[in-house]
């Protein structure tokens, strides 16, 4: 691993342990409480450290990590890295972009996140990309452009019954919450297209912010991100 990014991870656990002692109800992303934990020895070799939310109770966490960190002349560095819900392994790209949006949202008051922060959080995150966020409040003009693309034949719809029901069931006053999950990232996929934005639909103007970083991790982490990351490469090509 490049010593920068080592450093760079090495500083924001020097924040987390420098803010703890001064505030012992400060409980910070379980990601980064599991590399603090590993990082809490004076013997190389390698070192565990497992980190739960929802106050360190595994049976009703939305979050848990373990992490692996090897010490070699006072040095560390990082070995794995678990999503413990998913099972899945996380990349060091993966790592350092959980670490900053959960830094981000500490300095924001409260625990919920409105929806303007939330796009303003993923555009600074992936700093090459943007983002269009659609809530009730917004979501009129998408689902109108949507329907212009389908009368319009511009728009191929799956062979999914599930969404032929979804599109049939919609009607003029139809809530935006009330739409079926497939049938909102459709509009917002095809609405942010059109400004070469990346779509995210959300039922609520404001979320917490546990929900925040699972949406994060559920659109960001894994093919998805690699999709992304592909377009960053493009552009810079």
């Amino acid at each position: 691993m490049d010593e920068d990014v080592m450093g760079a991870i090495m500083a924001c656990l020097d924040h987390v342990i420098i803010k703890t002692k001064e505030d012992p109800n400060y409980e910070p992303h379980p990601l980064l409480k599991a590399m603090v934990l590993a990082v809490q020895t004076n013997k190389d070799g390698n070192c565990m450290g497992v980190s739960y939310n929802g106050g360190e109770k595994k049976d009703t966490a939305t979050e848990a990590y373990s992490v692996i960190m090897e010490r070699k002349n006072g040095k560390f560095k990082l070995i794995d890295i678990i999503d413990l819900t998913t099972g899945n392994k996380l990349s060091i790209i993966d790592v350092l972009l959980i670490v900053e949006l959960s830094l981000k949202l500490e300095k924001i008051d409260g625990d919920i996140v409105h929806k303007d922060k939330i796009k303003q959080l993923l555009d600074e995150v992936y700093k090459d990309v943007k983002f269009e966020v659609v809530s009730p409040s917004n979501f009129k003009p998408a689902r109108d452009y949507f329907k212009k693309m389908l009368e319009e034949r511009r728009v191929s719809i799956p062979p999914d019954e599930d969404l032929k029901k979804g599109l049939l069931s919609i009607k003029t006053n139809t809530k935006w919450e009330d739409y079926p999950q497939k049938i909102r990232s459709l509009i917002v996929c095809a609405w942010a297209a059109k400004d070469k934005k990346f779509g995210i639909s959300i039922d609520s103007e404001e979320m917490p912010k546990d929900k925040v970083i699972h949406m994060f991790k559920t659109f960001f982490i894994g093919e998805f991100r690699d999709i992304i990351l592909k377009n960053i490469k493009s552009k810079k090509d």
